[in-house]
């Protein structure tokens, strides 16, 4: 752009042909454009820089000879066979240059709509009339300057769209006319379409930030926050305060919607009882004010240090992974800065810090090497997506570890059992083998029963004359006791085992916690006396030692 400005070309006289290198190929193009009239002068494009670099553009005397070589672009094969494309500098200047001025002419205007707080389509709309204005004034000064043909040509693509374009913008479509200088003495006059006033590109920016924002913008209105009530307990579908306010601000910070319609959008979404909070407010106060009471009734009410404790003591839990964890720690340590209790410059130095001090996962920790990262910390989702990789990759390996080594315990499980099944032969003779070996232990024990029991009859036979009386009563207290307690475990009677109160085993009444049962109580009586009477039928003479 700059060498065009810089040189002066005349744009609506020139040509440009791209890739064209070597002084013969230069001299080929020029003798062939010669033939549709005279060049002024052959500007070579060497600037890296410029959007024409490697090109050469040729400027005519006049823009006749322009004319004569449409239609353009055009391709043209030289005698050595090399192909040329043929471009009017016009459209490529036209397509470079408009672009940037037509976005920056609508970044001024989404400015100027945001700064005034009205729609963008609609400031839109009143630049485009004043711009069509502008046209019909000049049109009318050249008609009395000069006298036009009544048919002048028209774009087919301006007249193609008269639908989709508003009436007031129509008028920046018509045609207009300007005098070009000809090689003759006489003058000619050459039409200016309104192809060229109104190139395509602006055309096609119009509609898409008219019509089709238009569209979107329909779309957009009737899509609605979701419904908070701020009952409690919250019911499922409802999401908090604190997510519902989060989905507010982000309508607040569309610059298409307007105040009116956010505050309108607020009511929509709230339900009593958080209605009734605001219900006394103006319809036509601003969404702030909404928030404002809103956060009052159900906004958080602790402080910033506060708050910065207990992210402090925010631990990760038994069975949550170290990403879950994070996410816990960001949106603790969020609000934390919303309220002051720590400053948002050092959100991922804190972040990271507690991360390392409240995880309990010491070999993740090692890996990522999070603790030599402190001083210049990864952000938020940065660290996210390393914990959540690592974990990935640790349960894809424990998984064919889990593979791995369950398939080896099935090859040696079956290996087991092939060889059983050929081992037969060798089985009666191992449990013959082991019979032997189990007799002789018994031999052994037997032998060593008998010796203690000489032992024992030679101590007795010796302790009558050395023992005293109390002793040889207590040995025969100790070899007796055990007859004595085979003959009672047969002849006592059966006792009830069971309690008094609620009929449960293993507890008596004095130790019972339990509520009273009397039908299990009446079973179990039932139950204790046919024991008795079985008892007493098989032993009636127990029954009268028992008596007496």
């Amino acid at each position: 752009m700059d060498i065009i400005e810089r040189k002066s070309v005349k744009v609506p006289n020139a040509v440009i042909i791209s890739e064209v290198t070597g002084d013969e190929q230069i001299e080929e193009v020029t003798e062939f454009l010669k033939r549709f009239g005279s060049i002024s002068r052959v500007i070579k494009v060497d600037d890296m820089e410029s959007e024409f670099f490697q090109s050469i553009i040729f400027e005519y005397n006049t823009g006749v000879a322009v004319n004569a070589l449409e239609p353009l672009p055009c391709n043209h094969v030289s005698d050595s066979g090399v192909s040329y494309r043929i471009q009017s500098l016009a459209s490529v200047y036209t397509q470079c240059v408009g672009n940037d001025t037509t976005k920056s002419y609508l970044t001024d205007i989404k400015y100027l709509a945001k700064m005034s707080g009205r729609d963008f389509a609609d400031v839109l709309k009143d630049m485009m009339s004043q711009i069509a204005e502008s046209i019909k004034e000049t049109e009318h000064d050249q008609t009395e300057q000069v006298n036009l043909p009544e048919n002048l040509p028209t774009s087919p693509r301006v007249e193609s769209q008269p639908s989709a374009i508003d009436p007031n913008i129509q008028g920046a479509q018509r045609s207009s006319q300007s005098n070009h200088t000809a090689s003759s003495p006489a003058h000619s006059l050459t039409t200016m379409s309104a192809h060229d006033l109104n190139p395509p590109e602006v055309q096609r920016v119009v509609v898409e930030h008219i019509v089709k924002r238009e569209d979107f913008s329909g779309q957009q209105f009737s899509q609605k926050l979701r419904v908070f009530s701020g009952k409690d307990p919250r019911p499922t579908y409802e999401p908090d305060y604190d997510a519902w306010r989060s989905s507010v601000e982000l309508l607040m910070s569309d610059p298409s919607i307007s105040k009116v319609q956010q505050s309108r959008k607020i009511l929509e979404s709230i339900l009593p009882p958080a209605a009734d909070v605001v219900k006394h407010l103006n319809p036509n106060s601003s969404p702030t004010e909404y928030l404002k009471l809103l956060d009052s009734a159900y906004g958080t009410v602790q402080d910033g240090g506060e708050l910065y404790a207990k992210f402090l003591d925010t631990f990760q839990n038994t069975g949550e992974k170290p990403s879950s964890y994070l996410q816990r720690l960001q949106v603790a340590l969020t609000c934390t800065v919303k309220r002051g209790g720590a400053s948002s410059n050092d959100f991922d130095r804190l972040l990271i810090t507690q991360f390392c001090r409240g995880c309990w996962d010491d070999p993740l920790l090692t890996a990522l090497q999070l603790k030599q990262k402190r001083e210049n910390p990864p952000t938020f989702p940065d660290l996210l997506l390393l914990l959540r990789t690592e974990e990935d990759q640790n349960a894809t390996k424990n998984m064919r570890m889990r593979q791995h080594l369950s398939s080896t315990k099935q090859k040696v499980t079956s290996h087991l059992q092939t060889v059983e099944g050929f081992s037969n032969g060798n089985d009666s003779a191992l449990t013959l083998n082991s019979i032997q070996e189990l007799s002789k232990q018994v031999a052994e024990i037997q032998s060593q029963l008998v010796k203690m029991t000489t032992k024992s009859k030679t101590q007795n036979k010796i302790s009558p004359f050395n023992t005293k009386p109390k002793e040889k009563r207590k040995l025969e207290k100790v070899i007796i006791e055990p007859t004595k307690l085979t003959v009672k475990t047969q002849n006592t009677p059966p006792k009830p085992w069971y309690c008094f109160r609620c009929g449960e085993d293993g507890h008596i009444k004095p130790n019972c916690e339990n509520e009273p049962d009397p039908v299990l109580v009446t079973e179990k009586r039932k139950l204790f006396k046919e024991k008795q009477r079985k008892w007493e039928a098989e032993n009636p003479s127990a029954v009268k030692e028992h008596l007496n």
